[in-house]
């Protein structure tokens, strides 16, 4: 989203695989200075909250990605430990030193 005053542009930027980004416009939003143009901000309105639920979209496959890679990491690194008995943790020992009571 770029404003400009009271007029932006709403963008979809696309990665491309030569490495760089194709821009498409979505459409153009205002913010309206008096309530005449109310009546067309419903479309602005539209726009901004499909602009909203594509973000929420992106976040959750996000956030469903990165778990699913702690977890495949989590897998990994369990499946070597067991595999791989010098990374296999030692047992420690706990010491517990009486002390003398006093009277």
């Amino acid at each position: 989203m770029d404003f400009i005053g009271h007029v932006g542009y709403l963008y979809l930027m696309k990665k491309t695989s030569l490495g760089y980004f194709d821009a498409k416009s979505l459409g153009t939003v205002f913010l309206p200075k008096n309530p005449e143009p109310l009546q067309l901000f419903e479309h602005v309105l539209d726009l901004l909250f499909k602009f909203k639920e594509f973000k929420m979209t992106m976040a959750k496959k996000v956030k469903q990605t990165i778990c699913l890679q702690e977890i495949e990491s989590m897998i990994q690194s369990h499946d070597t430990s067991t595999h791989n008995p010098s990374n296999s943790p030692t047992q420690g020992f706990i010491f517990f030193n009486p002390k003398t009571a006093k009277n």
